[in-house]
């Protein structure tokens, strides 16, 4: 009878959570987030063809910014005071977040929807100089506005969430892996402090991040708008709401869009065909993970994205079993840095990921994207060009 119970129980839990994950407002965040994780990170990473006369331009008129390792490092001292701000001055910075909202996603949309109309040459208004862009993003923040009090204004609030989180994808870079690694590690540990920690000094027991994010402190009838939210309609009161900060993709993100820079820059981005020279000679089951592994098709990009989506799940699943919330990037930092860290210790790029090498080693590219024929290193040159050919040791 013990092994019953046993079995019982855990049959039910496994339903509970299946349940969970895949009810509505989860499911609709989890592929929100996976949706735009995906669409902003292509649009913000730089293309290998991109001359170094043009990056330089772009940071020199503030375009773009490269966070060092030490900006990366004190990211979560600098957070931390922004958050405190935000708990003790709720009245006053719900309106400048508003602000910066309004005025973050007027400006990313307009840039995204005038990349978007060039790529599409039927989609050109001639002499329009941008114009339509500029009236369609103003059109749409206006009508966010509008209606950001009602319960249809989440809707407008995730369209132009997309675009704010493409914009600062796009303008803030990290060069190498070392440096996401300060950046990631040092929100992992302002997310655990500020969520966990931070309640045992609070008179009623809410950590402060969560005072922060669901403006709790709030007295004047307004949201912190830095969030992605989907409606529980079931819920009491029908002004429930299942919701990821803008933190959460952000950081993670910058960490994916250097691997879409990586993959471009080493030439296995989408369209490479590739294959591994021994991969189907497994002697065990143990050979079968590095040959699987070291395929090109798994690109550093492709991986990191499902790492973010594990990681999302595995935080809904702690959601369940804790039934408090939980600081995402505790379980989104591992799931996405740890892949790409292994992917590229079995392919031996880990030095020239870690360091930045990749951008740095003379290699040049044609306008279409492709390397130059002497510098495909990787390249098989007794067949096709587009075969690249890796041997497993």
């Amino acid at each position: 009878m013990p092994h019953s119970r046993i079995l019982f129980h855990y049959t039910s839990m496994t339903s509970s959570i299946l349940l969970f994950l895949l009810s509505p407002p989860l499911l609709g965040l989890w592929f929100l987030a996976l949706i735009v994780l995906t669409f902003s990170t292509i649009y913000a990473a730089d293309p290998p063809w991109k001359r170094p006369e043009a990056r330089q331009k772009e940071r020199d008129e503030g375009a773009v910014h490269v966070v060092e390792a030490n900006h990366a490092a004190a990211f979560g001292l600098v957070a931390s005071c922004g958050l405190l701000a935000v708990w003790w001055f709720p009245d006053i910075l719900v309106y400048v977040s508003l602000i910066l909202f309004g005025i973050g996603s007027f400006y990313g949309m307009q840039q995204c929807l005038m990349v978007i109309v060039r790529s599409v040459p039927s989609w050109r208004i001639p002499g329009s100089g941008g114009m339509t862009e500029t009236i369609v993003a103003a059109v749409t923040v206006l009508l966010w506005a509008a209606v950001r009090n009602t319960t249809q204004a989440w809707i407008w609030q995730d369209i132009l969430g997309a675009f704010t989180v493409a914009l600062i994808l796009r303008t803030l870079k990290l060069p190498s892996l070392r440096v996401s690694c300060f950046l990631l590690t040092s929100a992992f540990i302002y997310d655990i402090f500020w969520v966990f920690v931070s309640s045992r000094f609070t008179s009623n027991g809410e950590s402060i991040m969560e005072a922060a994010a669901t403006g709790s402190g709030v007295t004047v009838k307004e949201t912190v708008p830095m969030m992605f939210r989907v409606p529980v309609y079931w819920a009491e009161g029908g002004d429930a709401y299942t919701m990821l900060g803008f933190g959460d993709l952000v950081l993670p993100g910058l960490l994916v869009t250097l691997c879409r820079e990586i993959d471009g820059w080493i030439g296995i981005a989408p369209g490479v065909r590739a294959y591994a020279g021994n991969a189907s000679l497994f002697t065990s089951i143990f050979d079968y993970l590095p040959s699987l592994c070291i395929s090109f098709r798994w690109t550093y990009h492709r991986v990191a994205i499902a790492g973010y989506g594990a990681g999302l799940q595995v935080t809904f699943i702690a959601m369940l079993l804790t039934e408090t919330g939980q600081p995402a990037l505790l379980y989104l930092v591992p799931c996405t840095l740890f892949p790409v860290i292994f992917l590229g210790w079995q392919r031996g790029q880990l030095e020239m990921m870690w360091t930045g090498d990749f951008k740095t080693d003379g290699k040049e590219t044609d306008e279409n994207g492709g390397m130059a024929d002497e510098d495909r290193g990787m390249a098989n040159k007794d067949g096709p060009e587009e075969v690249i050919e890796v041997e497993i040791a």
